[in-house]
């Protein structure tokens, strides 16, 4: 037929051509399969027909079918989430860390129930989750949600407490209108709550790993910054994929294709910190990374494994986001670690030497604490350690 169109050199016969190849040469479920998640995708497909709109999430009490196929609902409590998990706070009470109510305890449920991401135990209270996210070594992005992610808000966004900040997880996306819908735990009391808001908010995103099937009730594939292929009916009755059109066949982007490819900003999404290898030996006036390399190098040294660096990078964030002249206006708490009313605190070798705040901040929390995940226990409930 296309052959045809170009002898009687009419654009109108070649765009039937067009269009009759991707939706007719394949069968309809193979050229949507084809042109959403790409040739040789063999995971869930939706029904071409009607691909999930991802426009909107219940505030009228009916409810979001998740991967596992129990769903979530406006008022859901606390003793429903653990019925996902027999009665516990997550898998193998994973979540158990997480007052039950709060936003960090929803936040750590709804993922273990998605299964794009699996939160630690200490990852913080909400504003913090992003960076705990990223230490975790998820990806994180300002401008490219996906159904599944969790969202982490700094104090003051979106109406999030300004001391603590707050998280919660995104249920649809709506790229056509730059929306969300996310669900989230402590703003109406210990029940989960719906909200719609813009994507572009000042909140950060922690990406999930893996495809993740119901939230929103989309089905993921391969191919994106994201990790995450969504369809989306557009206003326009077109089918938005977040995808570069050149990672799909020439025809599912010819003229009079009904997909519309729009690919993610690689530049907008962040990696986790290069806290490998050796750090700068020279410790004088040493940047945050490399105080970061060499307090996790000397883990070891304090009998501790790798998994303790987590709630220890959380700790020293909050408290001098690592930086070796960080000084308290108030206390004079001074360095990494916030010295304070010890004799080194004021030794002139020790205020300019990043590794050795880090060397006496280490010690100190073996002394007071035993680890840093029980530093950071304590931080969290006392707002100090």
């Amino acid at each position: 037929m296309i052959i045809i169109g170009a002898l009687l050199g009419s654009p109108l016969i070649v765009l039937i051509a067009i269009v009759l190849l991707v939706v007719c040469i394949l069968s309809p479920a193979s050229a949507y399969q084809t042109c959403v998640y790409g040739e040789g995708y063999t995971g869930t497909v939706s029904d071409p027909s009607s691909p999930s709109n991802n426009t909107s999430t219940p505030s009228d009490g009916s409810s979001i079918t998740n991967m596992q196929g129990s769903a979530i609902h406006d008022g859901m409590t606390v003793a429903e989430a653990k019925a996902w998990y027999g009665g516990q706070s997550g898998p193998n009470n994973a979540c158990v860390t997480y007052p039950e109510g709060q936003c960090t305890y929803w936040a750590c449920m709804r993922s273990y129930n998605l299964g794009g991401i699996k939160p630690g135990p200490y990852w913080g209270n909400g504003g913090n989750w992003a960076a705990s996210g990223q230490a975790a070594g998820y990806r994180t992005t300002r401008t490219a949600p996906v159904p599944g992610s969790i969202v982490s808000f700094p104090g003051g966004v979106q109406g999030a407490d300004p001391t603590y900040g707050h998280v919660a997880i995104v249920e649809s996306v709506d790229r056509s209108k730059g929306r969300i819908t996310i669900s989230e735990m402590n703003v109406r009391g210990s029940v989960v709550s719906f909200r719609e808001m813009p994507a572009l908010s000042g909140a950060v995103y922690v990406l999930p790993d893996s495809s993740v099937n119901g939230a929103g009730n989309i089905s993921g594939g391969t191919g994106t910054s994201s990790g995450t292929v969504t369809a989306t009916k557009r206003d326009d009755g077109k089918i938005g994929v977040n995808v570069a059109a050149s990672s799909r066949p020439a025809e599912c982007s010819a003229d009079g294709s009904p997909f519309v490819y729009t690919a993610a900003s690689s530049s907008d999404i962040s990696g986790k910190d290069n806290i490998e290898g050796p750090a700068d030996p020279n410790g004088l006036h040493a940047s945050a990374q490399n105080a970061k390399k060499y307090a996790k190098s000397h883990l070891k040294d304090y009998g501790w494994n790798d998994l303790e660096f987590t709630p220890l990078e959380l700790l020293w964030t909050r408290e001098s986001s690592w930086q070796w002249n960080a000084e308290n206006a108030g206390s004079g708490a001074y360095g990494i670690p916030q010295c304070l009313g010890h004799a080194i605190c004021t030794d002139p070798t020790f205020r300019e030497n990043a590794y050795r705040q880090v060397d006496w901040g280490l010690q100190y929390i073996k002394q007071r604490y035993g680890s840093p995940s029980e530093a950071w226990r304590h931080s969290e409930r006392t707002g100090w350690y």
